[in-house]
């Protein structure tokens, strides 16, 4: 008797019986992936169909109870069969209409100078001075880091400082937050308020008014921080430091001294021989005599960020100084024909009859009565290492760059700046408009993008940084303001925001794709790896010899 044969039906099925558990555990695999998947969109977005989870933990239920789920999910009654199951068409997945997506802003990256904290109630040990009582005498109870609370209120007769702080552990005169502390009148000494020969004081929200000599004034002070201060109205100059060391004065708001006029013994904010130094975040306006002026052998200071606005000018002085930066600041309206806007010089006070290492860069200097930035000697003089970098100094009365006096030494640099009027003078000379502004500056003189200054910058010494802040990058443009911005950063709560409706979007479309997909193979005939239909084997029929 012959052996047995199979038919080639046969042969299939008994192959297709063979792949069947490989077949099985590469779909429960895939089962698993796609239930992983769904499981992050519905706990990225709450708008996912709650059926969901329930319709996949019936796959291993018996097709009641999958028939059960599929009308509880589609909502609809399932079709009633009245033949034998044919498998009805998946629904096509619904097409979400495009969800127009806000943009993630970008917002240029600040990288400038930031303002000191505003004033806040104290932390350490506090002396509190009684309503009407005497600052002095809470002073005089004070110990390194100590601070002496001063309420609202009138104190007059001035106030002499006759204890110090120590290193990190100053002693600080603060007005209760909030409320107006005013030192008035009297005064023997140089000062309304005097620091002479102190050392690690800070006075924080104090307002000196209506001295009959300066305001503040110090003497071989040191370590002296003044913070939300107002001086105004002072006979002679508003805040002055002689042969000092390590001075901060921070968002104060100086006006009106030198009220005596030219006959004022110094200005509205002197520094002289004074040594690391910085004037930040301060309004000077409507004195007497110059702004603020760092003098006769002055070294290590900057002066940032100021608002100098309608004194007689200079508005910034630079006198016989060196190592100083003059960056960021709004210099307007200085009031006297002679009187530049920024004014580099020598005087004859000086011993060394010099100005060196003087950077000035990202200042706008404006409508100044005796030019933008000028260079005086009083009788002879010499200015060395001078970088005049990316200002815009434009309608002043007179010429924006102007040379009256002295020699220039050594290498001075004058780049990427904006002038009205002018001319390079003895400076080397690289990347810069003299003349018309039309259609490169706007009203508020900040560039229009496009113009023929925007990305028009040597790089090479550069600020990192423009008078408001933004970080410049590699394309530099002219002037204060840069507009050609690079390196930009994402707002996070914006750009978050985009990404989760992003997601939202995309989890909902797979969602309902993958319901769809779920439904339709629920009631489905189990397949091969193909996707035929499995078929039954054939019997195998015995064969004569």
């Amino acid at each position: 008797m012959r052996a047995q044969r199979v038919t080639k039906p046969g042969r299939a099925a008994h192959r297709r019986v063979a792949r069947r558990p490989g077949r099985g555990l590469r779909s429960g695999l895939a089962g698993a992936l796609v239930a992983g998947l769904v499981m992050v969109a519905l706990g990225l977005q709450d708008a996912t169909p709650g059926p969901l989870a329930a319709l996949l933990d019936s796959r291993t239920r018996p097709l009641a109870d999958q028939q059960a789920v599929q009308q509880e999910a589609a909502a609809e009654p399932a079709p009633q069969a009245t033949a034998p199951a044919a498998e009805p068409p998946p629904e096509p997945a619904q097409e979400q209409p495009e969800q127009q997506q806000p943009a993630a802003t970008a917002e240029p990256e600040r990288i400038g100078p930031v303002p000191p904290p505003l004033p806040s109630m104290p932390t350490g040990p506090v002396i509190r001075v009684a309503k009407g009582g005497s600052i002095a005498d809470a002073l005089a109870e004070a110990k390194p880091g100590d601070t002496v609370l001063v309420p609202g209120g009138t104190y007059p007769g001035g106030l002499d400082v006759e204890v110090d702080g120590a290193p990190g552990k100053p002693i600080t005169i603060q007005a209760v937050p909030g409320e107006k502390v005013t030192i008035t009148g009297g005064g023997g000494g140089n000062g309304l308020v005097s620091l002479d020969n102190r050392s690690w004081i800070t006075m924080i929200g104090i307002s000196v008014k209506g001295s009959g000599r300066h305001g503040i004034y110090a003497h071989r002070a040191s370590n002296i921080v003044l913070r939300d201060c107002e001086v105004a109205d002072s006979q002679d100059g508003g805040i002055v430091f002689l042969e000092s060391k390590n001075i901060k004065v921070q968002r104060c708001d100086i006006h009106g001294n030198n009220a005596r006029g030219t006959s004022a013994s110094n200005e509205a904010m002197s520094f002289d021989h004074t040594e690391n130094f910085e004037i930040s975040f301060s309004t000077v306006h409507d004195n007497g005599e110059e702004g603020i002026d760092a003098k006769y052998e002055s070294r290590n200071g900057r002066i940032f960020n100021n608002t100098v606005d309608g004194n007689r000018g200079p508005n910034i002085y630079i006198d016989s100084a060196r190592d100083i930066e003059v960056f960021n600041n709004t210099v307007t309206n200085t009031t006297h024909e002679s009187k530049a806007g920024i004014a580099i010089a020598v005087e004859d006070y000086s011993e060394t009859r010099r100005a060196a290492n003087i950077k000035v860069y990202n200042n706008v200097v404006r409508g100044n009565a005796g030019g933008g930035i000028g260079f005086w000697t009083e009788s002879s003089g010499t200015f060395s290492g001078i970088q005049i970098i990316n200002n815009t100094v434009v309608k002043n009365a007179k010429s924006d760059l102007k040379f009256d006096g002295g020699s220039f030494t050594g290498t001075n640099i004058l780049r990427n700046n904006i002038f009205g009027s002018g001319s390079a003078g003895s400076f080397a000379a690289d990347n810069n408009i003299f003349g018309a502004i039309d259609g490169i500056l706007d009203g508020a003189l900040k560039l229009i993008k496009g113009s023929k200054a925007a990305g028009a910058g040597n790089p090479e010494g550069a600020p990192a940084f423009d008078i408001t802040g933004i970080k410049r990058g590699s394309r530099i443009d002219l002037g204060a303001y840069q507009v050609t911005v690079e390196n930009t950063v994402a707002n996070p709560t914006t750009a978050l925001t985009g990404l989760v409706n992003e997601i939202q979007a995309a989890t909902s479309q797979l969602t309902q794709g993958l319901v769809s997909a779920v439904l339709g193979s629920a009631s489905r005939t189990p397949t091969d790896a193909s996707g035929a239909q499995e078929t039954v084997p054939e019997p195998v029929t015995p064969t004569a010899d």
